[in-house]
């Protein structure tokens, strides 16, 4: 029944929605990307395979529509996506599952001041393996705050996005989302922060994030340069993490640069690499510190093939399926299972309105991983249809092939392949 309710509000407030935002299914996924602005929020590129995205991310209005701008002034903006999802497993029980979001955004601007609350709803029934079997229904605030600009600065209080780094699928420098490969394209959830930026330039400045918690000890505090060096954008960060872990302090330091490689006439590759070191800290208890590496390449071919292909590094993973720490990245508190995997994606336009795209995944620890093929549709300019589906493969001691590991009283399903449909509307 709270299923039918989402749905039917989703269906509602659907008028105010715009083209869906780029994700995979909540249980797989994708990172961030930069926009090329300096500051590797990922607003705009490193975007996944146009498969699994929705749309250029404009609405499109006739000339006739109701104009919330005459009644409201011109500073007003509402953003919204819905997304909707079904699904086929192919457990021994042949389950079938839906996922439905919807994401309302409202924007106000009056001179050098904005203010953005974002409202998130998400309901699913049936088989799912991110949630378990039955139905769910979630109402949250995931934006909320005020922000005040000039021309050479930026002051924003309140719940806000905090992603950070160019990285496609892995983002070692993203300090506030510390999100598996399962689940690393849904949109960074809004974190309780002040941010202040000051700009020398169009592409270099500084950057200061208080995140506060109960305890001044235990907030996040940090500070970021930012530039171009040689046509690639940079960025060097250092944060201290006062609640890394029940005991532990944190050091954190991160760098990335990402750019086009541009000689002569030629449009090169893009490439991008991105650094982090975790550097934790114990009055009581001894910890070792760890680096990840994440380095990743993009061409497309004349017009119609894009390629992309993404190595990572995590010194925290382990080399063996006996080591994995599943209970970590269970809980957040790790970012991957294995030390080193390979992404690859290729994107082709059938025609003008069809897309196909194959993209595959590897931990290079155990040789399991997964591919993903899929076909996107645009049925109009407000509607997009996807038909795609995941496989599993590798050994009984894999990350992808497990068929299932015990840990006490948590148990950690073994992935079964999958079918879905996916539809995008816009309005």
């Amino acid at each position: 029944m709270r299923t039918i309710v989402a749905l039917l509000l989703c269906l509602m407030l659907s008028p105010l929605t715009v083209a869906a935002e780029d994700d995979l299914p909540p249980i797989y996924g994708g990172g961030g990307g930069d926009d090329g602005d300096g500051d590797g929020d990922g607003e705009a590129s490193n975007e996944l395979p146009s498969i699994y995205g929705g749309g250029d991310g404009e609405s499109s209005s006739g000339g006739d529509d109701f104009d919330l701008g005459a009644l409201f002034g011109e500073g007003l903006e509402f953003i919204g996506r819905l997304d909707l999802w079904g699904r086929y497993y192919a457990t021994r029980e042949d389950e079938l599952g839906s996922f439905a979001e919807a994401r309302f955004d409202l924007t106000s601007r009056s001179g050098a001041t904005k203010v953005e609350v974002s409202l998130l709803a998400h309901a699913y029934t049936g088989y799912d393996l991110q949630y378990s079997d039955g139905e769910e229904l979630d109402l949250e605030l995931d934006r909320a705050n005020v922000g005040w600009f000039t021309e050479n600065f930026e002051l924003t209080l309140g719940r806000q996005k905090l992603a950070r780094g160019p990285a496609y699928l892995f983002n070692p420098s993203d300090l506030f989302v510390n999100a598996s490969f399962v689940d690393p394209t849904v949109e960074d959830p809004g974190v309780d922060a002040l941010t202040g930026s000051l700009y020398f330039g169009r592409f270099s400045g500084f950057e200061a994030t208080v995140v506060p918690r109960r305890y001044a000890a235990d907030g996040t505090y940090g500070l970021r340069v930012f530039g171009n060096l040689a046509g690639f954008d940079c960025s060097a960060a250092y944060h201290h993490v006062g609640d890394y872990a029940p005991g532990i302090r944190n050091h954190f330091l991160t760098f990335w640069l990402n750019g086009d490689v541009i000689i002569g006439d030629w449009d090169g590759p893009g490439l991008w690499l991105e650094l982090g070191w975790d550097l934790p800290y114990s009055d009581d208890l001894e910890v070792e510190s760890t680096w990840r590496l994440d380095a990743g390449i993009e061409y497309t071919f004349g017009e119609d093939l894009t390629a992309l292909v993404e190595y990572y590094h995590d010194e925290a993973g382990a080399a063996d399926f006996a080591d994995y720490d599943w209970l970590s990245l269970a809980a957040g508190d790790a970012l991957v299972l294995g030390r080193d995997y390979l992404f690859a994606s290729l994107d082709f336009d059938l025609a003008s309105l069809i897309t196909a795209n194959a993209l595959g995944l590897v931990n290079l620890s155990d040789g399991g991983g997964l591919v993903g093929p899929g076909v996107r549709f645009n049925l109009s300019d407000n509607v997009n249809a996807t038909l795609g589906g995941f496989l599993f493969f590798g050994s009984v001691e894999s990350e992808f092939g497990h068929d299932g590991v015990e840990l006490g009283g948590f148990n950690v399903p073994s992935y079964p392949h999958l079918a879905y449909l996916r539809v995008e509307a816009a309005f």
